[in-house]
């Protein structure tokens, strides 16, 4: 997950590297842990170094908590332990009530605020990857879980973003943005798709976990048209119109769906996102599901506003070709990948 949305590696070596910090990973406990955060403190013969204990979490069954200490290990702090969690933090929070009494004495200091947990950075030069204040993450990978031992820990603030809380399945974009920011990761270079020396965008994905957000965006950046018949809506499991769509999202939780009963043949639902500036190498990855019946056309347009005429940019729009379209009946409920290059 790393090495696809950061310009992080980690590499495996047979023997510790001489002069240099690395982690060891082991199972020797039954525990799933890493001892202490961020750069390694133990010395050895051949460096200095930090121990990962996969014991119960030694598999891909187990792959998100085996993220999640990794984490650890690159300087990311549990989530829920920000200063803005469950306090009012310069002018943000809380977002969360926790129930200490159904918390052991000995996990007390896995839930106790730490004022050094990221919330953000300053402005650190150009092409920083984030400045600014970091939006409280309920879905972030480095998050616990509600339940605990006795009864429920951790309650949201507005319960209906309970249901993110204790994501193991990927990396959000609030992850990606941190890892990013520590590490001013600002080229992510694709492979075999683009020279060494171009100035790529960062790698970065939205699986439309969190619902509309205030500014009336999914991720930040897409959102719903204006001047089109339907809207796109935000679900988890199946769709409410039987044989039709999937049963659940593709990954995580939750996924767009449109619901065109009672529509016409000739309505359009657009979802749109903001402008973004395409490089050599870009390209757009998705899955969709088209299952039922009478399914219309989905398609894919870009807008170039480089190519457009100067009234067209005035009003926001560019030369538009279509990038990918489908429309059939698969007649199974699958999700299907699909791809578009960019630039």
């Amino acid at each position: 997950m790393y090495f696809e949305t950061t310009c992080l590696v980690f590499k495996e070596y047979a023997e510790p590297p001489e002069g240099r910090d690395y982690v060891v990973i082991r199972k020797t406990e039954e525990g799933c842990q890493v001892y202490g955060l961020g750069r390694p403190s133990w010395s050895g013969t051949w460096g200095t170094y930090r121990i990962v204990n996969l014991g119960w979490c030694n598999g891909m069954l187990h792959r998100g908590s085996i993220v999640h200490e990794l984490g650890h290990v690159i300087g990311m702090g549990h989530e829920h332990k920000r200063p803005d969690a469950i306090k009012p933090y310069r002018g943000h929070g809380p977002f969360l009530k926790v129930n200490w009494e159904h918390i052991p004495d000995d996990w007390v200091r896995q839930y106790t605020t730490d004022p050094h947990t990221y919330t953000g950075s300053a402005d650190d030069g150009h092409g920083d990857p984030h400045v600014g204040y970091a939006q409280y993450d309920y879905e972030s990978i480095m998050h616990y879980g509600t339940t605990g031992w006795t009864g429920q820990v951790l309650e949201a603030t507005h319960p209906e973003d309970e249901e993110l809380i204790g994501n193991r399945a990927y990396l959000t974009k609030g992850d990606i943005a941190q890892v990013n920011d520590m590490y001013q990761c600002k080229r992510k270079v694709m492979p075999r798709e683009a020279p060494a020396d171009a100035d790529l965008e960062l790698v970065w994905s939205c699986s439309f976990e969190h619902r509309k957000r205030d500014d009336g965006t999914y991720c930040g950046t897409w959102a719903d048209a204006e001047g089109d018949q339907l809207d796109w809506t935000s679900t988890s499991g199946g769709t409410p119109s039987s044989n039709t769509g999937p049963e659940r999202a593709a990954d995580g939780v939750r996924y767009l769906f449109l619901e065109a009963s009672g529509g016409q043949s000739d309505d359009k639902a657009i979802l749109r996102s903001s402008r973004v500036d395409v490089v050599a190498g870009m390209e757009l990855r998705f899955k969709y599901n088209l299952f039922g019946g009478g399914i219309g056309l989905l398609k894919v347009l870009v807008r170039d506003v480089g190519r457009a005429t100067e009234a067209s940019k005035a009003k926001g729009f560019g030369a538009t070709t279509q990038l990918w379209g489908r429309t059939r009946d698969f007649g199974v409920q699958e999700w299907r990948d699909a791809r578009g290059a960019l630039g």
